[in-house]
């Protein structure tokens, strides 16, 4: 997410047909364009090896592909490391 400025929805639902070479598709602009983000080429070897392990949807937590669902899981599991983490 800190690389691409993806949204936990984006990330939570990623799917691997995003990636081209070390660009991630962000979104199509209104005037129909498409938006990347480049990534660096460490953490596109990561994601490639994740999806070998997890399949093109690398990032699922659970089943469901309601949006609402997704994002509420990752919310709370980011909750959890930062209760984990302590004060700062």
């Amino acid at each position: 997410m800190v690389y691409t400025g993806l949204r936990i929805s984006d990330v939570g639902l990623f799917n691997m047909s995003r990636l081209r070479g070390n660009e991630v598709f962000l979104r199509a602009k209104k005037n129909g364009g498409d938006v990347f983000a480049y990534i660096p080429d460490w953490l596109r070897d990561r994601l490639n090896a994740r999806a070998k392990r997890c399949g093109v949807r690398p990032f699922v937590v659970g089943h469901s592909d309601r949006l609402e669902t997704v994002t509420d899981m990752w919310r709370r599991k980011i909750g959890r490391v930062f209760e984990l983490a302590g004060p700062f």
